[in-house]
């Protein structure tokens, strides 16, 4: 893969500084390097849609693609590991889990420049960025904290503070000027504020786990969240399995005034829809939205597949779409989503008029042969291996 180093044409005055040193790290979308895996965790619609930005976690690497001719523009090496990506005006800000980093990327006439880049702490996993474009917030599973980064000196990423949790934290999502954090692997969620740094409260819903989707719905007033719940009192004979009473996989609409205030118990008014049905399980579900059309989307990360519907009137499409959907991104004017297939090595690409796949993304050229570890994922992460 070659590298090019250029002065990137001129970003908005905010960036300027950085790009009078920042480093080009776009590279032309030509691979002849040998086959590897890439596993793309996080997307960004940039340029009104017009090009798609692929955060890979093996390779390291950003990936920008043209969603007019699906063809791949440029890719680069950023890290060692990557987790997440955010977007905020023409500006990426991209998670290093292995290397603890944070990057700051700036994007113009379809050249990445490497702007800034901040040591945070011990494997963040994902990042996200306030509403007005100010702070940041990055959660770090393992210390259980969460970082709030001042965006607003143009010439160096500072962290304002620190907040401490009583869990591992993994998704997150900025809800007005609160921020609210899933547990990683039981029920918990917290609500924070970030400019004051302060842990507002943390509620659990009941028997739930892997929570994996976070998002609100289009009116903005209703939080999603997409987990799976063991069931204590279930037995693993064929028929509970089957029926749901061992393991079910949910998606939960709680009113978000209700989650933002202290005092409510934000389940009061929790409407659960299934995943998955008799014999045709949903299995780990993952990224979860809502269009502005009032469509839900949900990867099962388990089947490899992409729900589309309306679960108050327990309505849905299933499509096959590439191997382990964990990430969605949509673009409302072409009525598109992209899936980003992490143990598939490619993005989906769907069409939401008419429910049906597009075409599908190869990112790289496969491997002949997985070494132990990424078979072992692989067999891990699919739930079809299990009786329904």
């Amino acid at each position: 893969m070659t590298r090019r180093f250029a002065i990137a044409p001129l970003l908005p005055l905010l960036i300027l500084p950085w790009l009078l040193t920042g480093r080009v790290v776009s590279s032309d979308g030509k691979d002849d390097a040998p086959p590897r895996l890439r596993r793309p965790v996080a997307l960004s619609l940039l340029d009104a849609g017009r090009t798609l930005v692929v955060a890979n976690r093996d390779s390291g690497d950003v990936a920008t693609l043209d969603t007019a001719s699906f063809a791949l523009k440029s890719h680069a090496r950023i890290g060692r590991r990557l987790s997440d990506m955010t977007s905020f005006d023409r500006q990426l800000l991209v998670t290093d889990e292995t290397a603890g980093e944070l990057i700051l990327l700036g994007h113009a006439k379809e050249t990445l420049t490497e702007m800034l880049r901040l040591r945070i702490g011990m494997t963040p996993v994902s990042v996200r960025i306030s509403a007005d474009g100010k702070r940041a917030s990055v959660a770090l599973l393992w210390p259980r904290r969460l970082v709030i980064v001042d965006l607003q000196d143009p010439r160096r990423l500072k962290i304002a503070t620190t907040v401490d949790l009583p869990f591992a934290p993994r998704r997150q999502l900025v809800a007005g000027a609160k921020l609210i954090v899933a547990d990683a692997f039981g029920a918990d969620i917290a609500v924070i504020d970030p400019v004051k740094g302060k842990l507002e409260r943390v509620f659990s819903l009941a028997s739930v786990h892997n929570i994996r989707g976070l998002a609100l719905d289009r009116s903005g007033k209703n939080l999603l969240v997409a987990a799976q719940r063991l069931h204590a009192t279930g037995h693993p004979t064929a028929g509970e399995i089957r029926s749901g009473n061992v393991i079910s996989n949910e998606l939960h609409k709680l009113t978000l005034a209700d989650v933002l205030d202290p005092l409510i118990d934000p389940q009061r008014d929790d409407h659960f829809h299934p995943l998955g049905d008799i014999e045709r399980g949903a299995g780990d579900p993952a990224d979860v939205l809502e269009t502005a059309d009032g469509k839900t989307l949900v990867a099962f990360g388990g089947v490899d597949e992409l729900a589309i519907g309306e679960p108050d009137k327990a309505t849905w499409a299933r499509l096959d779409v590439g191997r382990r959907p964990t990430a969605l991104a949509v673009d409302e004017s072409r009525r598109r989503a992209y899936v980003a297939n992490t143990l598939g090595d490619s993005i989906s690409v769907i069409d939401l008029t008419t429910a049906k796949l597009m075409t599908e993304i190869r990112l790289a050229k496969a491997p002949v042969d997985l070494r132990p570890e990424e078979r072992g994922e692989m067999l891990f992460h699919d739930a079809r291996l299990s009786l329904d």
